[in-house]
């Protein structure tokens, strides 16, 4: 009896001490969260000062996960790629810190988005008009690349004439601008001609439409003969010998 109550005693404190010998030791964790990370990358997109703080918008292609560390004390540092634009698709690089320490590193895809104005035809231009403000309008658009090309302010196209037909909504590309035309096709133009110490001056016939600084041929009305000379100003061209 003695002893089966002993053996029963003993089982009772042994099974009692189980779970203090064998249970896990609580470990320090440092978990930076997928939100932390976005926020951590769009922090460090304006940092670079590439774009103003609601300039530009972020979009990332692919999950971002949790960073789970056993390890207290861990912070995340974000570095982008030499040289980079910072617009449109390109990648950043996620560091993991602990003590001074990299302890992992990846990179993750991120799309920049920026918005910038965009100069639209107001009302239906045509070919050869003459610009005004009226003709037309901003609007702003996110772009993954620069507007080259686009004309991105009024003034830029004010006074300039169309080479070709728009429609309403229409971008205004810089290669649809023409300087006014100062010269018109059939017009009698005045020409003058300088030689060292020799000024001429006669007329001519235009045998096309002339902007600022551009040379266009003149016929002699007399000889027929054809000519070129750089356009100088309303229905003056110069011809430099």
């Amino acid at each position: 009896m003695g002893k089966e109550w002993r053996k029963g005693l003993f089982l009772s404190i042994l099974l009692g001490l189980w779970p203090l010998c064998f249970s896990p030791v609580a470990q320090a964790v440092t978990k930076i969260s997928a939100e932390e990370i976005r926020t951590k990358v769009t922090h460090f997109v304006e940092g670079t000062k590439f774009w103003p703080q609601g300039a530009f918008r972020l979009v990332f292609p692919l999950t971002i996960r949790d960073g789970v560390f056993p390890y207290d004390g861990v912070t995340l540092e974000v570095q982008g790629r030499p040289h980079d634009d910072f617009i449109g698709e390109t990648t950043v690089s996620l560091r993991y810190l602990w003590n001074g320490r990299c302890v992992k590193e990846e990179q993750i895809p991120i799309t920049i988005e920026v918005l910038f104005p965009i100069v639209l035809a107001a009302a239906p231009i045509a070919k050869g008009k003459e610009i005004t403000a009226e003709d037309l309008m901003v609007v702003k658009r996110w772009m993954r690349r620069f507007p080259t090309g686009l004309v991105t302010s009024p003034e830029e196209a004010k006074g300039k004439t169309s080479a070709i037909t728009l429609r309403k909504g229409s971008e205004i590309r810089k290669e649809y601008l023409r300087e006014p035309l100062l010269v018109r096709r059939g017009e009698m133009v005045r020409i003058v001609v300088e030689c060292k110490n020799l000024f001429l001056t006669a007329s001519g016939i235009s045998e096309e439409d002339g902007w600022a600084n551009k040379v266009i041929r003149i016929k002699n009305p007399s000889s027929q003969k054809v000519i070129y000379g750089r356009v100088v100003g309303s229905s003056l061209v110069k011809i430099e010998l």
